[in-house]
């Protein structure tokens, strides 16, 4: 394999973005990236003063990149800054000359960040990380995806019909055992719910990104011994509400006595028909809490014409997904975390990183 140093390479700079556009537009040309730039770096409170990534040129033009997104976690230690990694990208002409490996070396050797996430991560990265001195934190477990349906009948039907189109009404038994199943479902997630109301006197409020109860819970919640995804009201609002398409954002928040005792945050998707839960956090491991957000949530669905909620749980929520009957698919998350702190256990599952955090973003 041909090996050579690229005749520039440097971190990524504001005025490279055009250029920078153009080059990933070559390859993936179906990306917004002048709004991705915007997105995980204009936009980012935790980006200033620190790298974008980097870019190798020959001749004044680009022939590779890779660039980096800032996210804030927490550790039991204290504050914690993440690298996600993002855009690995080498010009048709330039590969096999080592240049992904000299990217990827420049952006693990810059400055002191203590957390790198790598989204797809391969066993050439892993030699990669291992040999700069990272060790990869421990593996979580899968999370499970059920489905909370709006209107069953209607939807059933629709999800028979896309998946045999013409010969759909000859499936109308399974539709209907669909239905059924999901009536069931949607009964039980409702009668959890008034009885979270009437016996615990809890509520579910639609709340705004710079709601100040929001920075209230992120400070009491301190005693989880795992790596959080930072969840204050600076980082809910870069992440849910500084899109151009903040609007297809819901927050939703559960109270007590006034006070905010956990919430989940929704993202619509009218393409998928669906509402799909894309973070937690608080106190929402138990099956009434769990049940009156998710029954929330299920309200939404018909002002927005969507058909149905996806709701996700990890090893926390577990027993409430269960209890309710959502059963669902194991769905593993393939992130890495690489780090160089020994103190570091491994990081809370479902929360954002790396390019999925984009999802949102964007």
């Amino acid at each position: 394999m041909r090996s050579a140093e690229p005749e520039e390479l440097r971190e990524i700079r504001a005025e490279d973005e055009p250029a920078l556009a153009a080059f990933l537009g070559s390859i993936w040309p179906n990306v917004a990236w002048r709004e991705r730039f915007a997105a995980q770096w204009t936009r980012n409170p935790f980006a200033v003063d620190q790298p974008r990534g980097f870019l190798c040129a020959s001749r004044g033009e680009i022939t590779g990149c890779f660039g980096s997104i800032p996210m804030p976690y927490r550790s039991a230690a204290g504050d914690v800054l993440g690298f996600g990694a993002t855009a690995l990208a080498v010009r048709a002409d330039q590969r096999g000359r080592g240049l992904a490996r000299a990217l990827v070396s420049a952006w693990m050797s810059c400055g002191e960040a203590a957390l790198w996430v790598n989204a797809t991560p391969n066993a050439e990265s892993a030699r990669l990380f291992t040999q700069l001195g990272f060790h990869a934190l421990d593996e979580r477990n899968a999370a499970r995806r059920g489905f909370i349906t709006g209107n069953p009948w209607s939807s059933s039907y629709r999800s028979v019909q896309q998946r045999l189109g013409a010969v759909a009404p000859l499936a109308l038994p399974l539709a209907w055992w669909r239905a059924r199943e999901q009536t069931r479902r949607r009964r039980t997630l409702a009668e959890t719910a008034k009885r979270a109301q009437r016996e615990q006197g809890l509520r579910v409020e639609r709340l705004r990104w710079d709601d100040a109860r929001l920075d209230e819970l992120w400070c009491a919640k301190r005693e989880s011994p795992q790596l959080q995804k930072r969840r204050d009201v600076a980082s809910l609002r870069w992440t849910f509400a500084s899109s151009l398409r903040a609007e297809r954002n819901l927050l939703l928040g559960l109270v007590r006595d006034r006070a905010l005792i956990a919430w989940a945050a929704f993202r619509e998707e009218p393409e998928r028909r669906r509402l799909r839960m894309v973070d937690a956090f608080g106190a929402l491991s138990s099956v009434e809490p769990f049940a009156a957000v998710s029954d929330a949530a299920c309200a939404e669905l018909a002002p927005r014409d969507l058909d149905h909620v996806e709701l996700r749980c990890g090893a926390n929520l577990a027993t409430a997904f269960q209890a309710l009957g959502l059963g669902g698919e194991l769905v593993r998350d393939a992130a890495q975390w690489w780090t160089r702190e020994k103190q570091l256990h491994a990081p809370e599952l479902g929360a954002l990183d790396g390019d999925r955090i984009l999802d949102v973003l964007l």
